[in-house]
C-alpha cells in the first residue's frame, strides 16, 4: 500500500503532467483560432514541460495494474523526458529573444542552440539511463519512483543551456516591461517572473530527491502556467467613469502585437474621456511625450500603441480611419468589415446633413 509520501508524490506529478498538457493544447487551440504566434510557442513549451513527468506517469499506471514499480524505465519514457528538455530550451529561448533582440542576433542564437541541441540529443539517446538516478526500485510497496539527474559533465552543459532561459526570457521580458506602460508592462512582468519560477522549479525537480521539496516546486510549475496564461490572454479592463464599461483587447507580437479584437461600441464619450485624461485608448497607460491623435475622430494613442496598430491593421480603434495615410487599412474579421461599412455610412449621412 502506498504511504503518505508516495501519495503526495503521485498527486504532484500527475497534477503537473495533466494540467500542463491540457493548458498546452488549450494554448495551441487559441493560437490557431486567433492566429497568435506566441500563444502557439507557449503551448509547445507547456506540452514539453508535461513530458518531463512522463516517466513518473507511466510508472504510476503500471503500479496500479501490477502493484509494483517498473524495473526498466530506460526506454521511450526516458528518451522523451530528455528530448523534451532540449525542446523546452529552444522554444523558451526563441520566445524570449523574439521580445527584445534584433533579427540578426536572434538568428545566430537560435542556430547555435539548435545545433548544440541536436548534438546533445544524439549523445543522450545513446544511453539515456546513464544520466538518471532512479531510486526506490526495491521498495515498491512504500512509494513511487523518484528521478534525479546524475551530475556529470553532460548534465552541467545541459544546465548551462537551461540557464540561458533566465537571460533571454526572464531578463528579456523584465527589460521590455521596464520600457512599457499600463497593461503591457504588467504582462511582460508576468512572463518574466513566470519564467524565473519555472526554470528554478525544473532545476530543483531533477537535482533534489526529497519528495516534499519536489511537491512544493511542482506546484510552482502550475502557478507559472497561470502566469503565462494571464500574460498572453485577451484582457478585460474596466474604464473608470460614471458607468464602468468593460473594454477588451488582445495582445501579442512585437510589443505584444495588438491583435484583431478591439473594443466594441467605442462611443464619443469614451474618446473624450481618454483624451481629457491623456490615457491611451489601447493599453490604458498614461500617454506622455509623443502621442498620436486620430485626425478623423480624435482618439488618443501613446507612441508604442500607435506604431503597433500601424504595423498590424493601420486602423483607428474608434473610426477605422488610417493611422498612417501612406499605408492601406487591413481589417482582419468580417465583423470589423461590417462595422467599417456602418461607420462609413454614418459619416456620409453626417456630411449630407
Amino acid at each position: 500500500m502506498v504511504n503518505i509520501i508516495g501519495l503526495l508524490n503521485a498527486i504532484s506529478f500527475l497534477s503537473v503532467f495533466f494540467f500542463e498538457m491540457i493548458f498546452g493544447f488549450f494554448f495551441l487551440f487559441k493560437s490557431k483560432k486567433t492566429h497568435t504566434r506566441r500563444l502557439g510557442i507557449a503551448g509547445i513549451m507547456l506540452c514539453s514541460v508535461a513530458l518531463l513527468y512522463l516517466g513518473y506517469t507511466v510508472n504510476f499506471f503500471y503500479y496500479l495494474i501490477k502493484g509494483e514499480n517498473m524495473i526498466d524505465l530506460y526506454g521511450i519514457p526516458l528518451v522523451l523526458i530528455g528530448l523534451s528538455v532540449f525542446l523546452i530550451n529552444i522554444t523558451t529561448i526563441y520566445f524570449g529573444i523574439d521580445l527584445w533582440l534584433s533579427k540578426k542576433t536572434k538568428q545566430i542564437i537560435i542556430i547555435v542552440n539548435i545545433l548544440c541541441g541536436i548534438i546533445l540529443s544524439i549523445i543522450y539517446i545513446q544511453d539515456p539511463g546513464k544520466y538518471w538516478n532512479i531510486s526506490n526500485l526495491s521498495t515498491a510497496q512504500e512509494e513511487f519512483l523518484i528521478f534525479s539527474a546524475n551530475i556529470n559533465v553532460f548534465i552541467i552543459i545541459v544546465l548551462f543551456f537551461i540557464l540561458q532561459q533566465f537571460i533571454f526570457l526572464g531578463f528579456g521580458a523584465f527589460y521590455k516591461g521596464m520600457q512599457s506602460e499600463g497593461i503591457i508592462r504588467r504582462k511582460y512582468f508576468l512572463l518574466s517572473y513566470g519564467q524565473i519560477l519555472a526554470t528554478t522549479s525544473a532545476i530543483i525537480e531533477f537535482i533534489i530527491t526529497l519528495v516534499i521539496m519536489k511537491f512544493f516546486f511542482r506546484f510552482l510549475f502550475l502557478i507559472t502556467a497561470w502566469m503565462w496564461y494571464f500574460a498572453l490572454r485577451e484582457e478585460r479592463i474596466k474604464v473608470k467613469k460614471e458607468k464602468p464599461e468593460e473594454k477588451e483587447i488582445k495582445i501579442e507580437g512585437d510589443l505584444f502585437r495588438l491583435f484583431e479584437m478591439r473594443p466594441e461600441n467605442i462611443t464619443e464619450e469614451d474618446i473624450v474621456f481618454h483624451k481629457e485624461r491623456k490615457i491611451c485608448l489601447v493599453c490604458k497607460g498614461t500617454a506622455e511625450g509623443f502621442t498620436f491623435i486620430c485626425p478623423a475622430c480624435g482618439a488618443l494613442y501613446c507612441q508604442k500603441c500607435a506604431q503597433a496598430l500601424t504595423t498590424l491593421e493601420n486602423a483607428c480603434w474608434a473610426c477605422y480611419g488610417p493611422i498612417d495615410k501612406s499605408k492601406p487599412v487591413k481589417i482582419y474579421s468580417n465583423k470589423h468589415k461590417l462595422d467599417l461599412e456602418k461607420t462609413e455610412i454614418k459619416m456620409k449621412k453626417s456630411k449630407k446633413s
